[in-house]
This record gives structure tokens, sequence and C-alpha cells, in this order.
């Protein structure tokens, strides 16, 4: 709790815009309670939390949408929605069964939580 204080003290001085995105990672058997976890993170932050269900996402067009050339491009995808609609607002995602998916939806995302920017 005291380091996504401290983040979002940092981000009241620097600007929001200025700010890598906060990534917290909860690891654990099922049942644990790291939905639930994430849910009072985003009542904590008076925010949208958004769950995603990674077990079905097995390429990064599943994940972030089709690229701009492709047929199904206005549909988007979960993520690149709740992200396009919560842009430059603080909202939670829950990336739940993660690692159900494979390692270039983890490259992928890697790129995101470092850059603080989607494709």
């Amino acid at each position: 709790m005291r380091y996504v204080y401290t983040h979002i003290g940092m981000s009241a001085t620097k600007g929001e815009k200025d700010m890598k995105p906060l990534v917290n990672i909860f690891s654990g058997p099922s049942g644990h309670g790291k939905t639930e976890m994430a849910m009072a993170l985003g009542a904590l932050l008076s925010t949208k939390t958004e769950n995603i269900d990674m077990a079905g996402i097995s390429t990064v067009q599943q994940l972030f949408g089709a690229p701009a050339s492709y047929q199904d491009r206005a549909h988007g995808s979960k993520l690149n929605n709740h992200l396009a609609a919560y842009s430059r607002q603080r909202s939670v995602v829950f990336l739940d069964e993660f690692d159900k998916s494979n390692q270039d939806v983890w490259d992928s995302l890697l790129l995101v939580m470092q850059s603080g920017k989607w494709i």
C-alpha cells in the first residue's frame, strides 16, 4: 500500500503524462485472492478495474487487437478498448490466468509495461 501511495504522490508532482505505469504482480495458486486484491486496489484508487482472462489469448493480435491494415481493426480488443477509453486516466487492468498465455504475448506486454505506451 505504501508503494501505491508513493506512486500516486510522485504522479501528482511529476504530472501523469511523465509517469510510468504502476505494475504489480500477484502470483499464487487458484483461490488465494489475487482477483480480490486487484479489485481492492481499484477500489483504493477509486478507479475502474478491468479483468481480462488471458487463458484464451495466444497471440499478440488477440491481446491488442488487429493491426491498422486488417479488417477487424475497428473492433479492437478488450485490453485495447479499455486502455483507449481510459487514456491518460488511472485504471487497474488485471490479467487473470496470465501463465496460460504464451511467450510472444508475455514479451509484448513487457514492452508495454516498460514504456507505459500500448501498441
